[in-house]
Formats: structure tokens, C-alpha cells, sequence
């Protein structure tokens, strides 16, 4: 499981929170080769492009809750971008 944050366009170029689950060999993802599925967060910015801290806070929570796990690990953006 990877926890992540890109810049995508359909967020206007702000981060898209990601938590990637993985398989061994390739599923046929184009994006991401062994990636079963994801899940993204809907909406984690206001109108006006300000975070929505109460939501992708949720996301660092799940994290910290299952880091501990070899089978979790953040990507370097995800780690950098959490919120202060």
C-alpha cells in the first residue's frame, strides 16, 4: 500500500491525496503496472483552492495507523506535503 500526493490537472495542478494498492506482478494499469486500485480522495479543496484540512487529514491518519506495517510505506511527496 502506497500512500501518495501529485500535482494533476483535474485538481487544477494542486496535489491529489492517493492510496495505491498493490499487487506483485503486473495488473495491467497503465499508470502504475502493479496497481489493483486506488483510492482517491473527492474534493479536497475549497472553491477557491484552500485545502480541506478535516479531509485530506483523514488521509494522514490512515496512514499513521498502518505505517507500522512493512506493506506501507508514503512516498516522498505524500511525507513532505503533510500539513503542519
Amino acid at each position: 500500500m502506497l500512500f501518495d500526493a501529485e500535482p494533476v490537472s483535474c485538481q487544477g495542478g494542486r496535489l491529489n491525496y492517493t492510496v495505491w494498492f498493490s499487487g506483485v506482478e503486473d495488473c495491467g494499469n497503465p499508470f502504475r503496472p502493479t496497481a489493483m486500485f486506488s483510492v482517491t480522495l473527492n474534493r479536497p479543496y475549497e472553491t477557491d483552492g484552500t485545502p480541506k484540512h478535516e479531509i485530506i487529514g483523514q488521509v494522514y491518519g490512515a496512514y499513521d495507523a498502518l505505517r507500522a506495517s512493512p506493506l506501507v510505506r508514503g512516498s516522498e511527496a505524500f511525507l513532505e506535503a503533510r500539513p503542519g
